[in-house]
């Protein structure tokens, strides 16, 4: 009897054993494999934390070149302004000097091509002292030709002719003297009767000893004529009898300056 209980109880420590031995070795294996585990966890742990620093060096990166294209965009902005304050101040200055060269300029037209033979500029000046009776006028023309362009057709209009004067107030002494010899067409009535006359001044003097114009407004169309401003048009005067005097007067009044600055559009560039 004490022989079979010792054989069980060797039989039972040898089970014991074994399996004390069995769950050791498992839990070497365990270990082993969590230890792999934890060592590949830790490797690629290590390897984002990597990728994870080179994204954040290249994002710093990025940042600073977005904030340095932001301070260059700023900085362009601000040249372009500039520029276009720049641009938009000479522009005004080259307008402003192209208005100040064209101040003394006059364009001449109805003069025949080539009859001006060889220099234009002493054609002019003798045309303009003859013609407009300044002999003694030193006209100082600094620049003298036909305007840009092909010559024209036989038959057709000529080319203009433009005169740059050295002074501004010559430029106006030869306007005015040019218009004071232009001729004015009155028309009297519906029935086309007309008088021609050799300067708005005659006209204005006939239309007063005709009663159409007197006190106020005879004054007035009398100041306008002698005027070097006026306004452009075509330099016809139509006058018609059924209408009221002060209508009339308002109507000769209006194409007296109307014809006034018809000629000086012609003369004058």
């Amino acid at each position: 009897m004490d022989a079979i209980q010792a054989n069980i109880l060797a039989a039972l420590k040898n089970v014991q054993d074994d399996i004390k031995r069995e769950f050791n070795d498992k839990i070497d294996t365990l270990k082993t494999e969590v230890s792999g585990f934890r060592e590949e966890i830790v490797g690629r742990l290590e390897g984002l934390n990597a990728d994870l620093n080179g994204v954040t060096q290249r994002v710093e990166e990025a940042e600073q070149r977005v904030a340095d294209m932001e301070e260059f965009s700023a900085d362009v902005k601000d040249a372009l302004e500039h520029t276009l304050q720049l641009q938009l101040e000479l522009q005004t200055r080259l307008t402003d000097i192209e208005s100040r060269t064209r101040r003394n300029n006059i364009r001449v037209h109805g003069i025949v091509e080539e009859v001006e033979g060889t220099s234009v500029q002493t054609f002019m000046e003798t045309f303009i002292k003859t013609e407009l009776a300044l002999p003694e006028v030193n006209l100082s023309i600094q620049r003298c030709h036909r305007s840009l362009g092909p010559k024209p057709p036989q038959g057709a209009n000529p080319r203009s002719i433009v005169i740059y004067f050295q002074e501004f107030k010559t430029k106006e002494l030869v306007l005015r003297s040019a218009w004071r010899k232009a001729k004015l067409r009155v028309f009297y009535g519906g029935d086309g009767d007309s008088a021609v006359y050799n300067s708005a001044e005659d006209a204005t003097e006939d239309l007063k000893r005709r009663g159409l114009l007197s006190g106020v407004a005879g004054a007035a169309v009398e100041e306008m004529v002698t005027s070097p401003d006026g306004a452009r048009g075509d330099g016809f005067t139509r006058v018609t009898r059924k209408r009221s005097k002060e209508e009339l007067t308002r109507i000769i009044q209006e194409k007296l300056k109307v014809f006034r600055r018809d000629q000086t559009k012609r003369l004058a560039h």
